[in-house]
């Protein structure tokens, strides 16, 4: 389900631009086209490492499945490359599932066993993949500006992307939330490099394709 959300994404926007313009507003905002082919490489070196652990010998010693409660349903190694799935993952529908592995994998930059790169993203906010209106809690961060979200595991991580773009270390935290909320550009790029938007805008282009194609 994943590696098929990923491609059907990757078609959307390569074949059907016009089609992929609104999902792409929402999880990128409205300069959008100036990262399409950030979020396009990001999903197609997501899909080609996917793509490497299915069809090798090694992928599958890369998963490991743990049971217990904790906070988060996967974990990704950059080191290695190895998954972490916890039991309660795979008890979420399809499309959690789906999410959840995406997510993980385009955490990953380089993985020993394989050539492919990864695109690397980071965790600088997570948005609610069982919430059927996530495409409006993306508009409203991203597309609006009128949300800051909640950074309560990720806030070291998110000030740290902003002063990076901002080109300014000495940014406090109070001048990065007025930043993320006055520009557009810098919550653009900083979506782009969000695990949980690239997640979130594979499963609504995917979606999308569907619609298009009747499937």
């Amino acid at each position: 389900k994943a590696y098929l959300s990923l491609e059907q994404a990757e078609t959307l926007i390569e074949m059907h631009p016009a089609e992929s313009m609104e999902a792409l507003k929402n999880f990128f905002g409205v300069g959008y086209k100036a990262i399409t082919s950030d979020v396009l490489r990001t999903v197609k070196q997501t899909r080609q490492l996917i793509s490497q652990y299915l069809s090798s010998t090694w992928g599958a010693e890369k998963f490991a499945m743990l049971s217990g409660n904790p906070s988060t349903l996967a974990v990704a190694s950059k080191k290695t490359g190895a998954i972490v799935l916890f039991k309660q993952a795979l008890n979420d529908h399809d499309d959690e599932l789906a999410w959840t592995l995406i997510h993980e994998f385009s955490h990953l930059k380089r993985v020993p066993e394989t050539s492919s790169v990864g695109a690397g993203t980071k965790d600088l906010w997570y948005l609610t993949p069982n919430n059927p209106l996530v495409r409006d809690e993306s508009a409203d961060i991203v597309r609006f500006g009128t949300l800051i979200p909640d950074l309560t595991e990720t806030r070291s991580e998110f000030d740290k992307q902003a002063r990076l773009l901002a080109k300014n270390s000495d940014m406090t935290a109070a001048g990065v939330d007025r930043l993320f909320t006055r520009s557009l550009r810098i919550r653009s790029d900083m979506a782009v490099v969000n695990a949980d938007h690239i997640a979130g805008a594979v499963m609504d282009l995917s979606r999308d394709y569907q619609i298009l194609m009747g499937l």
